[in-house]
């Protein structure tokens, strides 16, 4: 008897075993012939894979112009430093005027406005410009600033701001300057 079912139960595995290979090989031609293949499982999600950040700002280029409120800046300006010796860019940041003045300089010098920072212009450190010593911020930089904030009605509180750039004339045409890219919404 012990006989009998060890030959029963090896007989039912190979019938088990049998009909997996038959139920496998019908899927297997379902599929070379066309028909429906066999659902397969949902892969789990992979965390892995996330939405890719959006793309970085770009900086704008500055573009210098005697229109409007940069005319009028750059007239002033030249009042003070002589005629053709000064340029002016504008950007509009919502109501606030950003003002970056050009002037004839002996050597590559940048004074930023308050609430901006060299980090905000990387262009000014990578075309060599460094902060003014105190006699050039007293003697130019200063006078430029404060022509300017009258020509161009300048509000703080509205975010208006003024760069000085002090550069030799014969420099500006190789000059590549940026407005920081404007905040995300």
């Amino acid at each position: 008897m012990r006989r009998e079912v060890i030959v029963a139960l090896i007989v039912v595995v190979v019938l088990v075993a049998l009909a997996g290979v038959v139920l496998i090989t019908a899927a297997a031609r379902s599929e070379t012939a066309g028909g429906p293949a066999a659902p397969r499982p949902e892969a789990p999600p992979d965390s892995s894979r996330r939405p890719a950040p959006p793309p970085e700002p770009k900086p704008i280029p500055m573009a210098f112009g005697r229109e409007g409120v940069a005319d009028a800046v750059t007239t002033t300006v030249e009042r003070v430093v002589g005629k053709g010796k000064a340029r002016v860019a504008l950007v509009e940041r919502g109501d606030a005027r950003w003002v970056c003045i050009v002037a004839d300089g002996p050597k590559r010098y940048a004074e930023l406005d308050r609430g901006l920072s060299a980090a905000d212009f990387p262009s000014l450190a990578a075309a060599g410009f460094v902060p003014p010593p105190p006699h050039i911020t007293r003697a130019a930089s200063s006078i430029y600033r404060s022509v300017a904030k009258s020509a161009m009605n300048y509000d703080a509180a509205r975010g208006d701001r003024i760069i000085v750039v002090l550069c030799p004339q014969d420099q500006w045409d190789g000059l590549a300057l940026a407005w920081p890219a404007p905040p995300s919404q």
